[in-house]
């Protein structure tokens, strides 16, 4: 039977001119999808561990992400070359679980196909990237690749794996599911903005909120 365990970790505010990605992680009991936290400010909270009873925890190292004041010149051409990035940011994710599991980790947060957005410059809404690389389970290095679901082998694996919208980034070892106590990863997040909607007239806070989940069998 799959469970999932959500961890909300604020991607809230990221911004052009009043930049803040809100800091708000935490854990609570196996239910649906959570919806986005309303308004968005640029608050913080600390991280909570899941309940005990819960099979496995996820915890991330930031709270929360907050990109400070900015304006279009503070912003860094990124990989597409239409969009403008505020700044990748990294940090590390930690599952643990009280008995061997194989294991999948989601991404809910507002989307538009397979693009993850927030906030809206011109009309346009900003994007967000998160990849995840460096994994390991119970300290074995571990490729990654998305699938439907915990347990489900990928069609595709690698050393990184980029959250997708509805699917789920598995951990493989020995082309199998990996099964373990222990989960750890780094998720590099990278919010961008289209080049040609990067001048306002005004501080314009672009804000979202988005929920790790951990998925396991």
């Amino acid at each position: 039977m799959t469970r999932d365990n959500a961890i909300r970790a604020g991607l809230g505010a990221m911004v052009l001119t009043t930049a803040a990605v809100t800091g708000l992680a935490m854990a609570q009991a196996p239910q649906g999808p959570q919806a986005p936290r309303p308004g968005g400010g640029a608050a913080t909270a600390p991280m909570v561990a899941a309940p005990p009873a819960e099979r496995c925890q996820l915890m991330v190292s930031e709270g929360g992400l907050d990109y400070g004041p900015m304006t279009r010149y503070r912003l860094e051409s990124s990989g597409r070359g239409t969009d403008l990035s505020l700044g990748k940011r990294r940090m590390t994710m930690n599952v643990t679980c009280n008995r061997a599991s194989m294991l999948g980790i989601v991404f809910r947060a507002p989307s538009v196909g397979t693009e993850y957005v927030f906030g809206s410059v011109g009309g346009k809404s900003g994007k967000v990237t998160l990849l995840m690389s460096e994994a390991q389970v119970d300290g074995q290095p571990a490729q990654l690749g998305n699938a439907t679901g915990a347990g489900t082998l990928p069609a595709t694996l690698g050393s990184s794996a980029r959250f997708t919208p509805g699917q789920a980034i598995v951990p493989v070892i020995d082309g199998r599911p990996a099964q373990g106590m222990r989960f750890s990863a780094t998720v590099e997040i990278d919010p961008t903005v289209p080049r040609g909607d990067s001048q306002v007239a005004a501080p314009t806070p672009l804000q979202s909120n988005g929920a790790f989940q951990v998925l396991w069998r």
